[in-house]
């Protein structure tokens, strides 16, 4: 995503660029968390992925892949910040994060911040979605 965004027009590129970053950033986070977890999550985890026959990296790449093909589909259909919102929410909820606030109040901040990065300050056109169009 990031290296394709550098090869569209000026402004339309925006976006797409800063997301990847700030995927690949969240990605590194992930990885550097689950090289110092602890041998008691990595067993608990084992355990719970052995029925579907993957390695609990796997597993958790694939729902996470899943989920940014879910993602892509969400922005067509119900727009930015409906499918944003949603993204953040269950990504918080794949990392295992377990404090309720965090998991609610994260993803609304996350989507204000860039919403006010992008649509305000900016003044790039988010998508609005099939639905609301």
């Amino acid at each position: 995503m990031i290296i394709m965004s550098f090869q569209l027009e000026n402004r339309s590129g925006t976006m797409p660029r800063y997301i990847g970053i700030i995927v690949f950033i969240a990605a590194l986070g992930d990885i550097a968390l689950s090289l110092f977890r602890g041998k008691k999550n990595a067993d608990a985890e084992e355990k719970a992925s052995a029925a579907w026959g993957l390695s609990p990296g796997a597993k958790r790449l694939l729902v996470l892949v899943a989920l940014m093909v879910g993602y892509i589909i969400g922005l067509h259909l119900v727009g930015y910040i409906i499918s944003s919102l949603l993204m953040v929410f269950l990504t918080m909820q794949i990392l295992g994060v377990e404090n309720k606030l965090l998991k609610f109040l994260g993803p609304v901040v996350t989507v204000g911040i860039m919403y006010l990065f992008f649509a305000v300050l900016l003044r790039i056109a988010l998508p609005v979605g099939l639905l609301f169009s």
